[in-house]
């Protein structure tokens, strides 16, 4: 009986091996037709046919690295994927650099290691980069085969950079590849919440970590496209949000403010999203703990009774049928940060905020008009009058109002004139 258990086990783990072989094998499969697939797509002219097929290959090369197992990723020799071992990560990155006239695209996959969950993740990501316009050889255009991407370094963040390898310039800038990841996930609906919200934890203690330097007013964040960023005119003040989406399509902010004081040094102020216990918006005032949350994507200064105010323009997602954008008013008072202030007018009566929301299947147009010196965005309406107040039915009705800067506060002006520009 002994004998046939020993055959029955014999043959067990030749048909694991051999599962585990034809495993390997078929990783290997994927992995090398992800890698011949840069070879086709540099080939494409067709902008569109380019666009389709690069589509599929991002699809094809996030499974393909995430099915495939670590040992397997280590050993491959990639003939077209080029590679970057960062070891402080426990991460590889894979790329490939694709001209296009006066830009550059860099498609790249990221495998890590996560430090909390030790589990693998694998993330797929494009970038378009402009180029220096001064010309670098001879006939005046960039010789784009120098540029090649290399690890940046910045004190303890895991950056890379896209540089000329001759003269060592850099032309772009990603600071943190874990500020980076941690942001896709935060943005993928298909994501659990229990991940979204370890990676906001750890977005939040990052993003903080690359905001504490003098230089932290100016530097480039543009690596790091899913977090916001608006710097003021007068260069003292600094904004940066971000966004949690969850499955239901709800969110919640977060984000830092940079001040830089009289005496030249720089107050940091984390904002705390407390939207929900929020009650009534346009009437609120708050302070960064008390915040009622937005990614910002435009800071306008304006100076009201001797106070300087700086007017945020936002958005936020409220849940999966209404969208939200926000006009906020930000302001010092010594070491606050204070958020909300009457400085809205609107038929005779003041707001601390403007809260416009709207049918999440449109889109709604807020922007600053720095001919006309004013903001100006679409006019809300209900489909039908029987849908007053029923914000998932409200859009764009194709006319236009505006805020326009007077001596004491922001002047609403309806129906507008704006002319395609």
């Amino acid at each position: 009986m002994s004998s046939v258990l020993k055959i029955y086990r014999v043959i067990g783990m030749l048909c694991f091996f051999s599962f585990s072989i034809l495993t390997v094998v078929g990783q290997d499969k994927a992995l090398v037709a992800v890698d011949n697939g840069v070879e086709s797509l540099l080939n494409i002219v067709d902008e569109n046919k380019y666009t389709y097929d690069h589509q599929l290959w991002l699809e094809a090369a996030q499974k393909a690295f995430s099915d495939a197992d670590r040992s397997v990723v280590d050993t491959m020799h990639f003939v077209n994927l080029k590679r970057i071992i960062i070891d402080r990560a426990n991460a590889m990155v894979f790329y490939y650099l694709r001209p296009m006239g006066p830009r550059m695209e860099v498609n790249w996959i990221v495998r890590r290691t996560n430090n909390v969950s030790h589990a693998e993740q694998t993330c797929s990501l494009s970038d378009v980069v402009s180029l220096p316009v001064k010309p670098k050889a001879a006939n005046g255009e960039m010789p784009l085969a120098n540029l090649d991407l290399r690890l940046a370094s910045y004190r303890e963040m895991l950056g890379l950079e896209l540089a000329d390898t001759i003269t060592g310039e850099r032309v772009w800038w990603m600071p943190d590849i874990n500020i980076r990841m941690d942001m896709e996930t935060m943005a993928d609906v298909n994501s659990s919440s229990e991940a979204k919200d370890e990676a906001e934890r750890v977005v939040r203690s990052r993003v903080s970590d690359l905001l504490s330097s003098n230089d932290a007013l100016t530097d480039d964040f543009s690596g790091l496209p899913r977090l916001f960023s608006v710097v003021s005119n007068d260069k003292k003040v600094r904004i940066v949000t971000y966004m949690n989406t969850y499955d239901d399509l709800s969110s919640h902010c977060g984000g830092f403010v940079l001040h830089r004081c009289a005496n030249g040094s720089i107050d940091k102020f984390e904002l705390n999203d407390v939207s929900e216990t929020i009650k009534s918006p346009e009437k609120s005032k708050g302070t960064s703990d008390k915040w009622y949350g937005a990614v910002y994507y435009n800071m306008v200064e304006a100076t009201f009774d001797k106070q300087t105010y700086y007017t945020l323009l936002g958005y936020k997602g409220n849940d999966g049928m209404v969208k939200t954008r926000v006009l906020d008013a930000m302001w010092f008072d010594g070491k606050k940060c204070r958020f909300g202030a009457s400085i809205f007018e609107h038929e005779k009566a003041s707001y601390t905020r403007r809260v416009f929301r709207y049918s999440s299947g449109v889109n709604m147009m807020m922007r600053w008009d720095e001919k006309r010196k004013s903001i100006v965005f679409d006019h809300l309406s209900p489909e039908r009058q029987m849908y007053i107040g029923e914000y998932h039915f409200y859009g764009p009705d194709f006319s236009y109002d505006s805020y326009v800067k007077t001596g004491k506060f922001w002047q609403f002006s309806e129906d507008i004139e704006l002319r395609n520009e």
